[in-house]
């Protein structure tokens, strides 16, 4: 046994490799993944680690553990003796954590003959779901929001703050005040700011009660349509806010998931696309948002087009559109259709085009999260911004290799972005297809554009 502590580090890791090779080259690739040192104790053997574990009672983030036979009692005490941690085997069968895929517990296989490529793969994962802490910046008390949807709260549920230049925060709105809108505005530009903030404390109640409220207004007969649409929004702006500071905990999927509702509640079940590009044209307020809610009705109105009704088919478009930018912090970088022509431009710092690269892939974390979302979710996010041609990021895929709803999902996008470009004049859908004809031309592409095609006003 030999147990290394890294002074500087700011994550307690436990890493059990029988090689000592392994273990360096594990340790060296998660510091490489932080930047940083990082608190590591190591084992060469899974029952002193286990026995480690039940004396110290350390808390550990993170637990890296080899395990290459078939026997599943000791992954499951050492899981046991974990606590919180999540877990990564690398082993030679996935059947080893079967069983404990179906429980609360955040464990991952990874085959021991590809471990050094599909660790650091995990490791984001866990980052981007709230399983592992986010060492990007010491951790705040305090959590930044936009104001967008403080009216819509009624009774705020929360003390609401603003940051002094000196760093400390003061209350501007106290629990159980009531907010207007020009009271917020008036103070934001009076005082030239653009966020305020919550006690990170605070926030799973606020998102607690932002689902009841969602759920309140999926309830209502008749829908009032106004509120709906306003909360919907705000709830997007606050899930958006949470989950790049706090991870995708339960709390805010579920306020994904009964904002996807409410979405699906506000559109019917016959979406008419002709309705839907009008609303566009006069779409303002904060561009991801407002993109995010437009593209889950667009896409719902060509589904429902060409013939897939269900509901469970709005549902996955309708989530995927609010997850697909859901990484971005800037709306400038979601309009990016091109990696080469954003760096080529010089209008984006290193650390910008790396945040592009990467946001579909952490998008498709959040999916794979959520419990009880079909994988289709996951695909459409991780492709939508791959192209038929095999020119899109971040993988580069070739249309034969596009699921049918993420073909549809990219339609709908370009769609979006032809309207925009041509805003001061009446959309075409007819002039979209004719330019897009040679784009959408092979395998699933081709056929669900020639649906959509066969009747361009699509009303």
């Amino acid at each position: 046994m030999e147990d290394t502590s890294l002074k500087s580090g700011m994550l307690e890791i436990l890493l059990v490799f029988s090689e000592m090779d392994r273990l360096q080259k594990v340790s060296h690739l998660i510091e490489s993944h932080y930047n940083r040192h990082i608190n590591t104790t190591v084992f060469h053997n899974l029952l002193e680690a286990i026995e480690h574990l039940e004396i110290s009672k350390k808390p550990y983030s993170l637990i890296v553990f080899e395990h290459l036979s078939a026997s599943q009692s000791i992954v499951r005490t050492l899981v046991e003796m974990g606590g919180s941690s999540a877990f990564i085997l690398c082993g030679r069968s996935l059947d080893v954590i079967r069983g404990l895929k179906d429980t609360e517990v955040p464990i991952e296989f990874v085959s021991i003959d590809t471990m050094f490529e599909e660790i650091p793969k995990v490791v984001n994962r866990f980052e981007v779901t709230g399983k592992i802490p986010m060492l990007d910046e010491a951790e705040s008390d305090y959590i930044s929001i936009r104001p967008d949807y403080l009216p819509s709260m009624g009774p705020l549920e929360a003390t609401v703050y603003t940051q002094l230049i000196d760093g400390h925060y003061v209350p501007v709105f106290g629990k159980g005040d009531s907010v207007e809108r020009k009271q917020v505005e008036e103070y934001l530009q009076g005082k030239k700011l653009t966020h305020f903030y919550f006690k990170r404390e605070d926030c799973k109640e606020l998102l607690y009660q932002k689902s009841q409220d969602l759920k309140s207004i999926i309830e209502e007969k008749p829908l009032d349509r106004a509120r709906a649409e306003e909360a919907v929004s705000a709830s997007l702006e606050m899930v958006r806010d949470v989950v790049g500071q706090m991870g995708f905990s339960p709390e805010a999927q579920k306020v994904a998931i009964n904002s996807v509702s409410a979405t699906i509640k506000l559109m019917g079940s016959k979406p008419r696309l002709s309705g839907i590009l009008l609303e566009l044209k006069n779409k303002d307020g904060n561009y991801l948002t407002a993109h995010s809610l437009m593209l889950g009705k667009v896409a719902c109105a060509m589904a429902y087009k060409i013939g897939w009704t269900s509901r469970t088919t709005y549902f996955k478009l309708t989530l995927a559109s609010f997850l697909h930018d859901i990484a971005l912090n800037d709306g400038k970088l979601a309009v990016v259709n091109s990696i080469e022509k954003a760096a080529g431009s010089g209008e984006f710092s290193a650390d910008e085009l790396k945040e592009i690269r990467l946001h579909a892939t952490k998008a498709a974390d959040y999916a794979r999260s959520m419990s009880e979302v079909p994988s289709d979710v996951e695909h459409i996010v991780l492709q939508h911004h791959e192209r038929p041609d095999g020119t899109g990021f971040p993988r580069g895929l070739p249309f034969r290799l596009f699921t049918p709803l993420s073909a549809l999902f990219v339609i709908a996008q370009d769609l979006i972005d032809y309207s925009q470009i041509h805003k001061d004049a009446e959309v075409s859908l007819e002039t979209f297809f004719e330019a897009r004809e040679t784009v959408y031309s092979s395998g699933i592409f081709k056929k669900i554009f020639q649906s959509l095609r066969t009747d361009s006003a699509l009303v």
